[in-house]
């Protein structure tokens, strides 16, 4: 099997993209390439607001660009 094969494999189903910066994103795989870019539908992930406090964000659609992804699960 190749990396990207296992992309393929989790196609139209749940993930969770960990990102350099800390971030955790969910949703939906709906796209890649050979570069790791991907596309989510339906993304959440928690973040700070203007006051520290974290919240939960919502995303019809997310491009998470491939160098900035550390893990897909």
């Amino acid at each position: 099997m190749k990396p990207l094969d296992a992309l393929g494999d989790v196609l139209e189903k749940e993930v969770i993209v960990k990102t350099k910066n800390g971030l955790e994103i969910s949703g939906t795989l709906k796209a890649f390439d050979m570069h790791v870019n991907i596309v989510l539908a339906n993304a959440r992930f928690k973040d700070k607001d203007m006051d520290g406090n974290m919240v939960e964000k919502r995303l019809e659609q997310i491009f998470i660009r491939g160098d900035m992804i550390i893990m897909v699960m």
